[in-house]
């Protein structure tokens, strides 16, 4: 009788389906190692975030002045900033890379934006028809940037103050 209960015991301790579905949400700290240096940038994860349904997602490229390592002043200005203002009125998984001081989003740091991407859509449960890129300033100039360089990538662009490097001739 006792090994009854003990099963009984254990069995009901196990997570159940809605344990194993919930997950964190709100503004996430991650890192990402590219060759030899580790970037840390933010994931935004909705509160109702489910795996039961498929999310769009938005990354996120900030200006100048978010430039840095600590992973966190990315978040203060542009779409994070409106999110932390209203997060019922952003239905998305948001990813937030910061791209480091004196560099802009090319090179490494379009492979740092881009790696984030797509891990988060490994992650989550995302759809891959709604990807979408919006930068400001610095970032709207990698929003053109990347987006010349990955056409048919992401289903809408949003650029901010940004414009377009022509190519050398």
């Amino acid at each position: 009788m006792r090994a009854v209960f003990l099963v009984l015991a254990l069995l009901l301790s196990v997570p159940g389906d809605a344990d194993a579905q919930r997950r964190e949400t709100g503004f996430l700290f991650r890192t990402l190692a590219l060759g030899d240096s580790t970037y840390r940038y933010q994931v935004y994860v909705p509160p109702e975030y489910t795996p039961r349904r498929r999310w769009p997602v938005i990354l996120f490229l900030h200006g100048a002045g978010e430039r840095g390592t600590d992973g966190l002043a990315q978040t203060q200005v542009g779409l994070p900033a409106a999110i932390r203002r209203g997060v019922e009125r952003w239905p998305a998984i948001v990813v937030i890379p910061q791209a480091r001081p004196e560099q802009s989003w090319t090179g490494e740091m379009e492979r740092l934006a881009l790696s984030a991407l797509a891990r988060t859509e490994r992650e989550y449960h995302t759809d891959p028809a709604r990807v979408y890129l919006t930068g400001l300033s610095m970032g709207g100039y990698g929003t053109w940037s990347i987006a010349a360089r990955h056409p048919g990538r992401f289903a809408a662009l949003l650029v901010v103050c940004g414009g377009v490097h022509p190519p050398a001739r």
